[in-house]
């Protein structure tokens, strides 16, 4: 039986989590077990990729997009699963409200309007769209409840992707003159 989650389950969840657990234990996670490559040899990765001339898309996702996509991904599949609520009650960083995700995706990320049935069109177009990702900066704990749906050739830590600044030969060199989206 799939346990979905509704609203009082969310306050039980809520009410749970301020009273029993560990505030010390509620920061974000940096999530870093799947990352293939870091810092530099994360730059190097991306300027060979780019270099090659060959169509590429290379992707992170935005805190916000993740977390709707992640609330509507446990509620379409798993369910309330245990793993699910021990993230949500240790960590506080496992979206599983998508009726309040879909609201923050309005607010904070221009999607609109909001409703429901859209917003379900839009996590099954994502969830097309992420088996294009050839790489991705990663660095957010619940990328690894659809990393499973990813066909990625790498991932690589944020700091090798978001700063090229940071590293010998930057990878941003490489799209001089270039068409990139």
């Amino acid at each position: 039986m799939k346990i979905r989650n509704n609203r009082l389950i969310n306050k039980v969840l809520n009410v749970y989590c301020n009273k029993f657990c560990d505030e010390n234990e509620h920061f974000e996670l940096r999530y870093a077990s799947y990352q293939d490559l870091r810092d530099q040899a994360a730059n190097d990765y991306v300027y060979e990729l780019l270099a090659s001339s060959k169509p590429v898309m290379i992707s992170k996702f935005g805190s916000v997009e993740l977390s709707n996509l992640v609330s509507r991904h446990i509620d379409q599949t798993t369910g309330l699963t245990k793993d699910v609520i021990y993230d949500f009650l240790h960590y506080k960083n496992v979206a599983i409200d998508y009726k309040g995700w879909l609201r923050n995706l309005c607010s904070n990320a221009g999607f609109f309007p909001y409703d429901l049935d859209l917003g379900l069109r839009w996590y099954h177009l994502m969830m097309q769209d992420i088996k294009e990702v050839d790489v991705l900066g990663s660095y957010i704990y619940e990328e690894k409840y659809v990393a499973q749906s990813m066909n990625c050739l790498k991932r690589v830590n944020i700091d090798g992707y978001f700063s090229p600044f940071r590293w010998n030969k930057p990878w941003s060199k490489v799209l001089k003159g270039k068409k990139y989206l």
